[in-house]
């Protein structure tokens, strides 16, 4: 996908793009001895933006759901116990996962109480077998998170 438009008034206005919003480059002519070229970078399409609870994060509820939020929406059929899931001593512990497209959100809601003062790990895989967008491009990596219990149970999400 490209982007090119040129004007033409009293001094020559010219500008090329290549994957406007995705990143690329940028050739323009301001005026007839002016050329430059910018280099435009901007998120990966497979980029987490926010993981709650937070990562490090001390004294999380018992009855915690996992969210982590991207940059562009998944494909759905990507998004599964295998692809996200919270791990205790590298081990997954069952849980259901939810994409949820509004907010662009993985929700990993555990299928029972967290254990108390305990430390978990979040992953979301990346590379070829893990999630994917809605162009088929994966993440280039995993992404990983960790949180810590602490003792009170927390209320029930909706």
């Amino acid at each position: 996908m490209s982007d090119f438009y040129a004007t033409a008034p009293s001094i020559l206005d010219f500008y090329a793009g290549i994957a406007p919003g995705l990143g690329g480059f940028y050739v323009g002519f301001d005026a007839i001895d002016d050329f430059y070229v910018d280099v435009v970078t901007s998120p990966s399409l497979q980029t987490v933006v926010q993981v709650d609870p937070a990562d490090g994060e001390f004294y999380v509820i018992l009855h915690q759901r996992v969210h982590v939020t991207f940059f562009e929406p998944l494909d759905p059929d990507t998004v599964s116990g295998d692809t996200a899931q919270i791990k205790l001593v590298g081990v997954p512990i069952p849980a259901l996962v939810i994409w949820r497209p509004g907010p662009q959100t993985i929700t990993i809601r555990p299928l029972s109480l967290l254990l108390e003062n305990t430390t978990y790990a979040v992953r979301v895989v990346g590379g070829p077998d893990g999630v994917k967008d809605n162009a088929g491009e994966w993440m280039e990596s995993n992404f990983d998170s960790t949180f810590t219990t602490g003792t009170e149970v927390g209320v029930t999400e909706s």
